[in-house]
């Protein structure tokens, strides 16, 4: 299943210049995580704090992670996309042009 997801899902850890998409390391803003985002195929997507990780945001399962959306760091507890913002499917389109 990670493999697929993998696959699918690229350009889900680093940035376009390969630097990496989230910084390890607590979160240094004041409140703390004043909000989450993901990455998937160059777009970005909201993510929200839950009480359980969903499939598509499983460690070791799927490769998407979250940040904060100031200090970028790396978001270590369950999280979840928000389901009010959908999952851009361009891409899919962009490889078939």
């Amino acid at each position: 299943m990670r493999k697929n997801l993998v696959a699918m899902l690229r350009d889900t850890t680093t940035n376009p210049d390969g630097s990496s998409f989230a910084i390890e390391g607590p979160c240094r803003c004041t409140p703390a995580w004043p909000g989450l985002e993901t990455t998937a195929n160059g777009y970005v997507l909201r993510g929200l704090p839950a009480d359980a990780y969903a499939p598509l945001t499983m460690p070791g399962v799927s490769p998407l992670v979250a940040r904060c959306v100031r200090c970028n760091a790396r978001y270590l507890e369950p999280w979840i996309t928000d389901p009010d913002d959908a999952m851009p499917f361009a891409f899919a389109r962009e490889d078939n042009q």
